[in-house]
């Protein structure tokens, strides 16, 4: 084995815990919230989110995009979601520079690459440049 590591079991992997969580203080809210990495089926979720197909249309949704996130990766001690997908517009009305710091947090937490943004924005736009009938939605 390379670097002395041995190879994982199953169960190993699936035992492992894997997802990062970071507790952030929110001076705007006089408190501190805990952010929670994606897991995989949650970052597919997300994405699916804000992606949406029309026939062989592809198109990025960026409606309450932040509040999406945030949605998926604020929990409580017992890494519980503390909002639900019916807070997401709620969500969206606070303050977009603590909504811009926590989500940023959750996207270094999630594996999150500026580049998977653009690229799902750069797939949107060929799809659409394609059919003149579509807009890409304004960031």
């Amino acid at each position: 084995m390379e670097n002395g590591t041995q190879l994982l079991s199953k169960d190993a992997i699936l035992a492992a815990d894997d997802i990062l969580t970071e507790t952030v203080y929110v001076p705007e809210w006089k408190g501190s919230v805990i952010v929670c990495g994606l897991t995989g089926a949650a970052k597919d979720a997300y994405d699916k989110s804000i992606v949406e197909v029309k026939g062989n249309k592809r198109t990025v949704n960026l409606d309450h995009v932040r509040a999406k996130l945030l949605v998926r990766t604020l929990v409580n001690e017992q890494r519980q979601p503390l909002f639900l997908e019916s807070d997401i517009i709620r969500l969206g009305t606070k303050s977009a520079a603590v909504l811009d710091r926590l989500c940023a947090i959750a996207q270094r937490l999630s594996g999150m690459r500026a580049e998977d943004a653009e690229e799902l924005k750069k797939t949107s736009e060929t799809t659409q440049n394609a059919d003149s009938d579509s807009a890409l939605p304004s960031a």
